[in-house]
């Protein structure tokens, strides 16, 4: 028999077969790697909101370091614009990875009860007309076509997830490249700071003061 059971963390309604000897150790594996599929799909979902805002604040670093550059260019203007474009650059990288980990891809999903009805129907007919099968036969074909769907569906999420992974990881390590290269903006907008040149200029001043 089939018992249908909503799914609501998954959006989705699950269908769990118990009957006779169906529930295999292989077909519970089946169903068991497809769940566990979707729940990983679920926490690639919600692992892409750390890396945006750490992005966005790194976005706010460097949009300070480099909104009041002055006009005339020096080499330490130009270091700071060189440098800046370096940072720039692998945060775009960074967001195009993540991007990729979250567009166009499509899970597979195991069958409905409409369609398993569907197709319980569509067997039932095509036997009626061929060759009659008695209904717990016809059932026991429902309920493999279940199982099948549970591993093509698994296998094909598994691929998705380890790709979406993969982008995920690759985000990851450009906003770590990212991190040194805004540092040595920061201390680069440092040092030209007037503030900082004063300072300079004074402790310049004042160990030739000391030397003469």
């Amino acid at each position: 028999m089939f018992l249908i059971a909503e799914s609501y963390k998954f959006n989705r309604v699950m269908v769990v077969v118990c009957g006779g000897d169906q529930m295999t150790p292989l077909n519970a594996e089946y169903k068991d790697f497809y769940a566990r599929e979707l729940q990983r799909r679920e926490e690639l979902n919600g692992s892409i909101e750390r890396p945006m805002a750490i992005i966005t604040a790194l976005v706010g670093v460097l949009y300070f370091c480099l909104h009041d550059l002055s006009s005339q260019l020096t080499l330490l203007t130009g270091l700071q614009i060189v440098v800046g474009l370096g940072a720039g650059g692998l945060l775009v990288a960074a967001v195009v990875e993540i991007v990729r980990s979250n567009y166009d891809h499509t899970y597979g999903l195991a069958p409905t009860p409409k369609a398993l009805e569907d197709y319980r129907l569509s067997l039932t007919d095509y036997h009626a007309t061929h060759c009659e099968l008695p209904a717990d036969r016809i059932e026991q074909k429902v309920i493999e076509h279940v199982y099948s769907a549970y591993a093509k569906a698994g296998h094909q999420n598994a691929v998705i997830n380890d790709q979406r992974s993969a982008h995920l990881h690759r985000a990851k390590k450009r906003i770590i490249y990212a991190l040194p290269v805004i540092l040595a903006l920061a201390a680069l907008r440092l040092v030209g700071s007037s503030q900082f040149s004063g300072w300079f200029s004074d402790l310049a001043v004042y160990m030739k003061g000391i030397v003469v």
